[in-house]
């Protein structure tokens, strides 16, 4: 991640069970890069693909609008 994000402009975001923890660099590249948006939790499966379109695509397709706009 930490190679590939700095050269790649697009939306990037973690989906991650929620107990377990992001890639360690995570936080950092959050920082650095404004294109990488904070990790989804979720609790189960399901719920993560019930959240899925609101949670994640949506914050994903609003940065890549935003992102095209600069």
């Amino acid at each position: 991640m930490a190679t590939v994000v700095p050269g790649t402009v697009v939306p990037l975001q973690a989906i991650i069970l929620e107990g377990q923890r992001e890639y360690a660099m995570f936080p950092d590249l959050m920082r650095r890069h404004h294109w990488v948006l904070e990790p989804h939790q979720y609790k189960s499966k399901e719920l993560l693909i019930a959240q899925l379109s609101e949670r994640v695509i949506a914050p994903a397709e609003a940065k890549a609008k935003e992102l095209a706009q600069k």
